[in-house]
């Protein structure tokens, strides 16, 4: 570990246009000598042992400076292990492994290098009196990489590192999000006032809303510590990279599956096993799950029978019971229906009726208004993407990846959102298939409120709509005092963590099941809505009435 005296001049250089930064690594500013230079300066990109990263002010203009002392990791550490790096750690270091192949990570080459800056004794002056995500005082890290590594950077807080990481994603490398051409990755670290903020106003949609600190003389927050972690893959763009990750996840693959009564599971369906005379019920996944990490607790009753069922029999409403695994990051909803539509095969003769979770709900949406040879009866959808708060900017996608890694951990939801922390926002909101959740977006506008075409079956929609209001240990664990009054800006008052209470309940006039605006909303979190009670009796009582 090197420690670092930020008042000492020595220790600080300074690019051409002024900005001043810290090395970070196992040598002294004093000591740089030209190879090392090189490499800060761009005048080189192999890779210096000396020098693994920079650090300093992402204002450099703002007259705030850095006061303290500093510690940082000298090379890195090869071997993470509980008592240093923390249960925390741990795990991403174990997801990063499963993510990038097992192969590889068994080699030498395929260790992964832990790093770390400790900010718990450096201090940046008073706060600003009111502030953005876009405005707060940040950092500005830069991680030297090679062409052929890649980063996970993340933020931990709290002794013994008690709180969740927070993802904070790169700044793009280029237009084309290729990885060839790069050397670094450069990062804007957020630093919170030490008090905790509060909101001011929850500002229009699409805008950023203003914070304030609660204690503007507070200073910046303490025991705050940078991770960094380094990692060897294939030399590809970010596209190439993430689904060489959904591969290794099994998040790509198109399936139809069937569901076996008497095995009480489902199995892939062969070609043409799908009935098209038989009334059919339909569950569509959410965002970077599978039919089981969406519907398990539908799928495997506590009481030692399936909810699933109760709905199949010779006098029941449905005679055959389909899930549909699909793509949800790099196809749209045109691409799944078709999809959807090749593995069925032809027309079906009766329409379907359907189960959906999150952004399952728009592609729900999307087979009632242009499913070729399927038309929807009716639909349950529960806590349906309607647009996500989270992606209406590009500061707020990190949080929502935080929050996907915390609420998703050790499940394949969890998984991807990492996979995503190691690339910019602005790659990840170009992704076509979460275009369809992203406020405003012509794909979302297509599905939210439109009606259903007088020549196709009228479908009635049911939202089941939730709102967590669960104990605010939940947020505390984020780290940082008043998450919850920032989420609940940036998603609306109320909100299961992913979604806004107001845009899960959105349906084209007319379209909504009778009574549903009366119903109480569901106290849940965005992942367990099928382990309510409530949510069963709404369900079935709404797909088993006359």
């Amino acid at each position: 570990m090197r420690s670092i005296d930020l008042g000492d001049d020595r220790n600080w250089l300074a690019t051409p246009t002024g900005e001043r930064f810290l090395a970070l690594g196992p040598i002294t500013a004093q000591r740089l000598h030209q190879d090392a230079l090189d490499r800060v300066f761009r005048r080189a990109t192999t890779p210096r042992e000396d020098v693994w990263g920079t650090l300093g002010p992402w204002q450099p203009s703002s007259g705030t400076p850095m006061v303290g002392r500093l510690r940082c990791s000298r090379r890195g550490e090869w071997s993470s292990v509980p008592e240093e790096s923390g249960d925390e750690t741990l795990h991403l270091v174990g997801e990063v492994n499963t993510m990038r192949g097992q192969g590889l990570a068994a080699t030498d080459a395929g260790r992964i290098v832990e790093r770390f800056v400790s900010l718990s004794g450096v201090r940046l002056g008073a706060y600003p009196r009111e502030f953005s995500l876009e405005t707060q005082l940040s950092l500005r890290l830069t991680v030297f990489v090679q062409s052929d590594e890649g980063a996970l950077v993340y933020l931990e807080r709290g002794r013994h590192a008690s709180t969740h990481p927070q993802i904070v994603q790169p700044h793009p490398t280029g237009d084309d999000f290729s990885c060839s051409g790069r050397d670094r990755l450069t990062y804007r670290i957020p630093i919170w006032p030490k008090g905790g903020f509060k909101v001011r106003e929850s500002g229009n949609d699409g805008d950023d809303f203003a914070l304030r600190p609660v204690d503007a003389k507070g200073g910046m927050e303490q025991t705050l510590v940078i991770k960094v972690l380094v990692f060897k893959r294939k030399n590809s763009t970010s596209h190439e990279v993430l689904k060489r990750a959904l591969q290794a996840l099994g998040r790509d693959k198109y399936a139809l599956q069937l569901w076996d009564r008497q095995c009480e599971r489902f199995r892939v369906a062969e070609p043409g096993e799908m009935k098209r005379d038989k009334k059919t019920l339909l569950l569509l996944h959410g965002t970077f799950s599978s039919t089981k990490g969406s519907f398990a607790p539908l799928i495997h009753s506590k009481h030692g029978r399936s909810w699933l069922n109760d709905l199949l029999g010779p006098s029941a409403r449905y005679q055959q019971l389909a899930a549909f695994d699909h793509d949800t990051v790099f196809d749209g909803l045109p691409r799944n229906g078709q999809r959807l539509r090749d593995l069925v095969g032809d027309r079906l003769e009766h329409p379907v009726d359907l189960i959906t979770h999150s952004r399952g709900g728009l592609l729900g949406k999307h087979l009632a208004l242009y499913g070729d040879g399927i038309e929807v009866d009716r639909a349950a959808l529960n806590a349906c993407a309607n647009g996500v708060g989270y992606f209406a900017l590009l500061n707020r996608v990190s949080w929502l990846l935080t929050i996907l890694s915390r609420i998703g951990k050790f499940s394949s939801m969890g998984r991807v959102a990492i996979a995503l922390g190691q690339h910019s926002a602005k790659f990840v909101l170009g992704l076509e298939g979460l275009q369809p959740m992203v406020p405003g977006s012509p794909e979302l506008n297509a599905v939210m409120r439109q009606a259903i075409p007088a020549d196709r079956q009228k479908t009635v929609f049911l939202p089941v709509v939730g709102d967590w209001k669960g104990h605010k240990k939940w947020y505390r664990q984020l780290g940082t005092k008043g998450i919850d009054l920032m989420l609940k800006a940036i998603l609306g008052g109320k909100h299961d963590w992913v979604v806004g209470s107001r845009e899960q309940g959105i349906v084209a006039p007319g379209h909504a099941a009778p009574g549903f605006g009366d119903a109480p909303l569901i106290s849940s979190r965005h992942i367990t809505y099928f382990e309510k009670k409530r949510v069963l009796a709404r369900v079935g009582g709404f797909l088993k009435s006359p």
